[in-house]
């Protein structure tokens, strides 16, 4: 048998060699998720016996990060505001930069004392969820196209124990909305897709080649949903209601001269943990 610090150290330089950019985290997470550990265990005991079963398995896990399949999908679940959520091939994993985007909505929320927000592309149902869980007061509808999308999101909503306090709707933008009748609302955040066609190619492979496709492009260099979001959805908000969306490096100037032009009030662009702007919020007049 091996024993833990021998077999990271052939699992970091192979990952390394595979251009991972995290190779120990990434290792170390794997195998802790394997032997039911935590993460730090493996540091104080380095010289524990692998069992010839899982060390099968984390080869196996293994050989698929080197293809750079994603850690998240490999583990089946990712960290966002400090909860677990589940994460499949069917949803985009969960980036530290929207819960910048929650806590923008969050603080607006509070002070605004609102009680109705709706979450467009809700994805595995991380913005719906945690805005449930973080405030108790609020009702959330949460709108994706996906219906495998939705059915993580409904897991992870009732996983966290806020089910009852979301409604979840399939269709496309605010067409569900209208339809349920989900309406007005306080607020609408949105992290939709954003990724120009001709900057695929070179996204991260992670991303590119395992990442779901419609729920990172988009028309017009990025922005139409984006732009589309704006221009039809102050009908469906209170006055002065909050729209908040995530945007791609590059947009966020683009992003707040189309709320702008569409007649929005007190327009702001906000920086990422990286100093990039990458959320924009506005208000109805």
């Amino acid at each position: 048998m091996t024993d833990i610090r021998a077999i990271l150290s052939g699992a970091i330089a192979q990952l390394e060699e595979a251009g991972v950019d995290t190779p120990r985290l990434d290792a170390e997470l794997l195998l802790a998720q394997l032997l039911e550990q935590k993460r730090a265990w493996l540091w104080t005991h380095p010289t524990e016996q692998i069992a010839p079963g899982v060390e099968q398995e984390f080869v196996r896990l293994l050989a698929r990060r080197r293809r750079r399949e994603p850690l998240p999908y490999l583990l089946g679940s990712w960290e966002f505001y400090g909860r677990s959520f589940t994460v499949t091939p069917d949803v985009l994993i969960p980036r530290p930069e929207t819960e910048l985007l929650v806590e923008l909505v969050l603080v607006w929320a509070r002070k605004q004392h609102a009680s109705r927000i709706a979450d467009i592309g809700a994805g595995s149902g991380v913005i719906a969820i945690t805005l449930a869980a973080e405030m108790p007061s609020l009702h959330i509808t949460a709108v994706d196209l996906s219906a495998p999308a939705l059915e993580i999101a409904r897991s992870n909503a009732r996983q966290l124990g806020v089910a009852a306090r979301i409604t979840f709707l399939e269709g496309n933008l605010l067409q569900p909305l209208r339809a349920a009748a989900c309406f007005p609302l306080d607020a609408i955040v949105a992290n939709l897709p954003y990724i120009a066609e001709e900057d695929y190619p070179a996204l991260m492979p992670e991303v590119r080649d395992y990442e779901p496709r419609a729920a990172l492009l988009a028309r017009e260099g990025g922005t139409a949903l984006i732009r589309e979001l704006i221009e039809e959805c102050a009908e469906l908000l209170r006055p002065r209601g909050l729209l908040a969306v995530e945007v791609g490096m590059g947009q966020a100037e683009h992003i707040a001269s189309l709320f702008t032009s569409n007649g929005w009030d007190n327009v702001q662009i906000h920086n990422d943990y990286g100093g990039i702007p990458r959320h924009v919020t506005a208000e109805t007049p």
